[in-house]
Order: structure tokens, then C-alpha cells, then sequence
């Protein structure tokens, strides 16, 4: 079975909100990175899995690599995660020969996956100097770079793999991990590498798992769920994938089945780790009443993992954006007593304070709506939104019956 121990996605890649304000600053704008819960790793040596070559060139047009021994049983050493013998195979190799691209891509496989980010950059550059259009060394610079939070820098080494060889499905789902990256601006962009990533890896989880990301991130939840279960099908042990689904289910109204679904993760995955971030999916939605029982026995088994910080802008956000979905689906008093939490945890920032005074007004509550308002222009005086909702809140309290 698979888990991950990364910040989870639903906190940290905010979905597209829902525009309950009518003024254009009430619109979020800015990059929306792939969602780090999700398995992350390239497939940097799976050449059936990927569509990648490999062997690079170099090795197959030069003399017969005496070599090449070591490099195979490091190879199976690594399709089993023993990360440790396999790099004592790999190190004597590149004492002898540095410029070995397939050792290099496997060394810089390892350092990833054993969590030394820096060196496997400086790996990942030297083979790309050496092999400089091998579709395996340039997706995993590109991932890399990604890793860095520098989706700019790696964006011309995903295009110059699908340049090289259309068909590379790594490579389509590196340029829709940078597109992603990079913003709202290249959605339609990031969403044509994902499907293109699915039709050359259509047996590939992993490409299914980031379709269906991008397609959440386009607000297709039907698409999205259909996705994240085909990546299910395929890798049924992955416990990402199955919080991921808990996610879009959860997102998309389908409460019964988001709790079933984050049952199975954790009785695939019953450690801390795994159980927190259900915990910060739960949370960062406000523990809806059908996942109170769940959440109970979780946090009673586990102990406390840690839990979402309540004013960190990014789960301020989410929870408004989950309040507006709420709203959407005629399920006020829920969306309600979620905004009560947001405000009673934020009562001096404006996101906040503006949400507030907002669906105040919609449920007829105008003194509270006036009173968040007047703390929201106080806050942020420059803000046209709260200065509009000040004026609803004050002509509402105005038309307010008399003694």
C-alpha cells in the first residue's frame, strides 16, 4: 500500500471559488500548484509505465557498457524500494564513469525518493547536461524544479520532451504539472497535456490521478471523480488516491460516499500520518455531521496528529469556498454554522469578515452583517467589497421595523 506524508491538497492547492460577491476583488487570482497530498514522484525509470526511453542513446550507440550489470540489479533494487543497496551499486559506477546517464537517473530517482531534494537536483542537472534530449533526464529536471516551486524554470524541459517524442506520456503529465503550476491562465493548456498524458499511459495511475486533478481544478467534479476512480481501479492500494476521491466526493455533495471512501483509507493505511491528513480534509471542511462518528473513533485510536490552523489564509479560504458550495446545494443552516466557526476563528481578517457580512445579509441577519461590515472596512479600508457590503448592511439595518 501507498501513503503519503505531504501537506495535504485540499489546504494547500485551493479549488476555483465559487463568485458569491459581485465585485471583481472578490475573485482569488494567482498560480494553482498540483496538489501536493498527491504522489508526486515521475516515473523517472518505468519505461512501460511512462512511454519513456530507457536506455538513453549514448549508452545504446557506444561500446558494450561493462557497467551494465550493476546498473540492472540497482534497477530491480529500486523497483523494491531498497533505496540503500541500490545506490551502494549505483556510487561505485559513477566513481568510474560520472557522465553514466542511466546510473545518473537512477541515483537522482533515489536521492528523490529518500528525501535528499537537493542533491537529486544537482543529479538530475548533471544528467541533463550530459544527455541533454533524453526525455527521461529532462522530465525529471522538470519535476524537480517543480518540487522547488520553480515551474518557470522548468517549463521549456517538459515542452522539449513532448517536442522530442509526442507520445511520451511522463512527459505530457510534466508539462501539465508545470502548467498547473503556473496558473489559471494555462488551464485549458494544463488540462489538454493531462488527457494527452491518459492516452499514451492509459494502463499509468499516476496520469489518471492528475487528470483528474486538473479537472477539479476546472470545477468539473463529475470528470474529476471519474478520473480518481479509474486511478483507483488501476492502483487500488493507493491511499492518496483514495483521500483524493474522499475530496472530490466530499466537494461535490456526495457525503455517504466520501465517508466510505475515507473509511477505506484508513483501513488500508491505520497509521498517524495517513489519518491526519483525513483529519485536515475533515477539517478544513468542518467536520459535516456525517463524519463526526468517524472522526471521533479515528482521533480516539491515533491520538491528536495535528490539526488545520484555523487563520491560515489558505484554510480560510477553502472553508469559504466550501461555504459557498454548501449554499449552492440549499444547505444554509450547515453552511452557516461553518461560517460562524470561520468568523469566530478570523473575527479581524477580511476574507473572513466580508463572507460573513455577506451571507448574513442573505439569511436576513442584518445587525450582524452590519457589524462584520463596519470591522471588515476597518480592517482593509481600501476594500470595495467591504465598503459595498457596509452600504447593504446599513440600508438594511435602515429598513429595519420600528418599536
Amino acid at each position: 500500500m501507498k501513503a503519503f506524508s505531504a501537506p495535504i491538497w485540499a489546504l494547500a492547492w485551493r479549488p476555483p471559488r465559487v463568485r458569491r460577491r459581485r465585485l471583481p476583488s472578490s475573485v482569488s487570482s494567482g498560480p494553482t500548484p498540483v496538489p501536493p497530498g498527491l504522489p508526486e514522484v515521475p516515473p523517472w525509470h518505468h519505461a512501460v509505465a511512462s512511454g519513456a526511453k530507457r536506455t538513453s542513446r549514448r549508452v545504446v550507440a557506444g561500446e558494450p557498457d561493462p557497467h551494465a550489470a550493476a546498473v540492472s540489479r540497482s534497477d530491480a533494487l529500486i523497483q523494491l524500494g531498497r533505496w540503500a543497496q541500490a545506490e551502494a551499486l549505483l556510487r561505485p559506477v559513477l566513481a568510474t564513469r560520472p557522465d553514466h546517464p542511466t546510473a545518473l537517473a537512477d541515483l537522482a530517482w533515489i536521492l528523490r525518493n529518500t528525501g535528499r531534494q537537493d542533491e537529486a537536483y544537482e543529479v538530475a542537472r548533471r544528467l541533463v547536461a550530459v544527455e541533454p534530449d533524453w526525455p527521461t533526464a529532462l522530465t525529471g529536471l522538470s519535476d524537480l524544479l517543480c518540487q522547488r516551486n520553480e515551474p518557470a524554470e522548468a517549463e521549456p524541459y517538459a515542452r522539449r520532451v513532448v517536442q522530442l517524442d509526442p507520445e511520451n506520456s511522463a512527459g505530457w503529465l510534466a508539462l501539465a504539472t508545470v502548467l498547473g503550476k503556473l496558473g489559471a491562465e494555462h488551464g485549458e493548456e494544463a488540462l489538454h497535456a493531462a488527457r494527452e498524458a491518459v492516452r499514451h499511459g492509459p494502463e499509468w495511475p499516476r496520469a489518471h490521478s492528475v487528470l483528474s486533478m486538473t479537472e477539479f481544478n476546472h470545477g468539473d467534479l463529475d470528470r474529476a471523480e471519474r478520473s480518481m476512480a479509474r486511478a483507483l481501479a488501476l492502483d487500488p492500494d493507493h491511499v492518496a488516491y483514495h483521500n483524493a476521491l474522499g475530496m472530490i466526493q466530499l466537494e461535490r455533495g456526495g457525503l455517504d460516499e466520501a465517508l466510505g471512501t475515507f473509511q477505506r483509507a484508513a483501513a488500508l493505511s491505520p497509521d498517524a500520518t495517513s489519518i491526519a491528513n483525513i483529519f485536515r480534509l475533515l477539517e478544513s471542511h468542518g467536520v459535516p455531521e456525517p463524519f463526526v462518528e468517524l472522526y471521533t473513533r479515528l482521533r480516539t485510536a491515533v491520538g491528536d496528529p495535528g490539526t488545520v490552523d484555523p487563520t491560515d489564509p489558505h484554510t480560510i479560504d477553502h472553508r469559504l469556498h466550501y461555504v459557498d458550495r454548501l449554499w449552492e446545494r440549499g444547505a444554509r443552516d450547515t453552511a452557516w454554522t461553518l461560517l460562524e466557526a470561520v468568523h469566530r476563528d478570523n473575527p479581524e481578517q477580511e476574507s473572513a469578515l466580508t463572507g460573513y457580512a455577506y451571507y448574513a445579509l442573505r439569511l436576513g441577519r442584518a445587525a450582524e452583517a452590519l457589524s462584520a461590515a463596519r470591522t471588515a472596512v476597518r480592517v482593509a479600508p481600501d476594500s470595495a467589497e467591504a465598503r459595498q457590503l457596509l452600504d447593504e448592511a446599513t440600508r438594511a439595518v435602515e429598513d429595519l421595523p420600528t418599536g
